[in-house]
């Protein structure tokens, strides 16, 4: 009897066995799953929460974004055609290049198709070789911050010579400018 007892406690624990394996364990790592994902919903929620209490300060912000971006809309020209953009910047540095008896001896455009910066904004870039009296490269450069947003002048590199006390002599400059248009319907503009 001792036998059958061991062979009848052996086969209970073997059911017990199987009954953890492929009952409790199974129910189990479901069980942890389902915790992960209400961790990640804990998370997400949180996130969402978090959002809903900067709800005013978005508000705001995108108020002010929208309003800086109509101030400075008014002050970029709109065209109807990257073309008449291209024409009529050229032609108003150039003015403004004769106006301050500064000599170009390259103006180019960089070759791409204009460098979207939000819906209609579009930024193109000039490279510009330019000669002339020293003071007037000054005035050339007020000129283009009076621009502004019109025309940002990106960078310059600058040769000076022949200085003295009355005179600022003469210099060598390479700009790069970034003009600035809206693509749209209204006539073309300066």
């Amino acid at each position: 009897m001792d036998k059958e007892l061991k062979q009848k406690i052996a086969l209970v624990l073997i059911a017990l066995l199987l009954i953890v394996k492929f009952v409790f364990l199974p129910q189990m790592a479901t069980q942890d799953e389902l915790v992960a994902k209400i961790n990640d919903i804990k998370t997400i929620n949180a996130k969402y929460e978090y959002l809903l209490s900067q709800k005013e300060k978005l508000a705001t912000f995108n108020s002010q974004a929208s309003t800086v971006e109509l101030s400075i809309n008014k002050h970029i020209p709109i065209f109807v055609t990257q073309a008449g953009f291209l024409l009529q910047t050229q032609k108003n540095i150039e003015a403004a290049i004769g106006k301050y008896n500064i000599t170009s001896k390259r103006f180019i455009w960089f070759n791409d198709d204009g460098e979207p910066i939000i819906e209609k904004l579009y930024k193109k870039r000039i490279r510009i070789v330019l000669t002339g009296n020293g003071k007037n490269f000054l005035k050339f450069h007020t000129w283009l911050k009076e621009n502004e947003p019109k025309y940002r002048l990106e960078s310059f590199s600058l040769n000076l010579g022949k200085k003295s006390k009355q005179s600022m002599g003469w210099f060598d400059a390479t700009v790069i400018i970034a003009a600035y248009y809206n693509q749209g319907v209204n006539n073309e503009n300066n």
